[in-house]
């Protein structure tokens, strides 16, 4: 390798303001950009503004080209788009995408070019079971054969889209979704402006969720959790619920129909969501199904006693003694309700050591990440 900065291109599917847009853009940001310069690519945007109304992409790539959407019938279209981009834009040292289901159409373009390909699962194969799942699965098994490497956000995720032998062959490594551990960890001073900003005396209980309001997060279940909790065991608590999502009206009709209007609140979607973990004095996911959950592990860098249900993917606890998990078919309500009443009485603690040691601090996530492209590049070279 020669001492220039290495070229990298990132590949996204739809993107919106979620979770992989803010990860990836952190990534870039804490690497030097003295060794690695990313440009980007896109297929679809979530959000009818635009990239423009995504800060987190836009401010790193105001320019960002965008591919045409990608469907079954337009592969021959759409691999020569690819070719015609390949061949007007100066030879990239990396491509690493992550949306997988078109790789098979033109990753073999970019390793003739001399590209070093990879391939990013940020997430295991959603549930349940449908027809557009298994196609999925379908197109975008070739990728594991033609890419030269492949990361996984958690172990799951690598080897449900990768298969074992690559996660276990040294082409695949597991490469953790980093957070701002700083942000996050506990801090009491700002527990208790939100409390006051929001009216809420010291020895209310909180009990907090983050995520939308679909299938997968189970909020209706919550709702019944929270209803015993409250009615049966401590009528001094809230339930707080942060996010938005197509079911959110359901919800909101449930929680009038059980009387709960006076005590659950519906947030939607903020920006200091840090500065709410804080306040909260339990956090609930009795999710359906989930992939290695961030929304988990800044939770618990904040101190938060979690009550989870066991669909949580192991990667996601930092050892920190703060995940309880409860099965959603043979634990009660009644059953959830009691270990929520168990575990808001134990003292918070600043939890980013272990944080750290379980590979979720960005900073060095970024590092690493720079590292693996500098070491392939050279492993390319020789």
């Amino acid at each position: 390798m020669t001492n220039r900065k290495l070229r990298v291109l990132y590949v996204f599917g739809a993107i919106s303001d979620g979770g992989v847009e803010h990860i990836t853009s952190d990534l870039v940001k804490n690497m030097d950009p003295e060794v690695v310069t990313v440009s980007a690519v896109y297929h679809s945007c979530d959000i009818k503004e635009g990239i423009q109304a995504i800060p987190c992409l836009y401010e790193l790539w105001p320019n960002m080209e965008k591919a045409p959407n990608f469907n079954t019938l337009n592969c021959v279209q759409y691999r020569h788009w690819w070719k015609s981009f390949i061949a007007s834009h100066e030879k990239y040292d990396i491509v690493h995408l992550h949306y997988v289901d078109s790789a098979f159409c033109y990753l073999d373009l970019f390793k003739k070019a001399g590209t070093i390909t990879i391939c990013h699962s940020h997430n295991p194969h959603a549930k349940p079971f449908t027809l557009g799942l298994l196609w999925s699965m379908i197109i975008s098994y070739p990728a594991r054969y033609i890419c030269d490497y492949a990361f996984g956000c958690s172990h799951q995720a690598a080897e449900e889209i990768f298969g074992r032998k690559m996660l276990e062959s040294g082409r695949c490594q597991v490469l953790f979704n980093g957070i701002y551990l700083d942000k996050f960890k506990y801090n009491k001073e700002k527990r208790n402006l939100i409390r006051r900003e929001e009216g809420i005396s010291d020895d209310k209980v909180i009990i907090g969720h983050v995520g939308r309001f679909e299938y997968q997060k189970n909020h209706s279940f919550l709702i019944d959790i929270f209803n015993y909790y409250h009615n049966e065991i401590n009528n001094n608590s809230e339930l707080w619920l942060i996010g938005t999502g197509s079911l959110l009206g359901q919800i909101q009709e449930k929680v009038k129909t059980l009387g709960l209007t006076d005590h659950v609140r519906f947030f939607g979607n903020i920006s200091n969501v840090s500065d709410y973990l804080q306040a909260f004095d339990c956090f609930l996911m009795p999710s359906n199904y989930e992939g290695l959950s961030l929304a988990i592990v800044e939770a618990q860098v904040s101190g938060l006693p979690c009550v989870v249900s066991d669909a949580i993917q192991f990667d996601s606890d930092i050892k920190a003694g703060l995940l309880h998990v409860l099965s959603l078919k043979k634990s009660s309500i009644k059953d959830w309700s009691l270990m929520i009443d168990n575990v808001v009485k134990k003292e918070r603690f600043d939890c980013t050591t272990y944080a750290k040691e379980a590979g979720f601090d960005i900073k060095e996530v970024a590092k690493q990440l720079q590292k693996l492209y500098c070491d392939v590049c050279l492993r390319f070279s020789n």
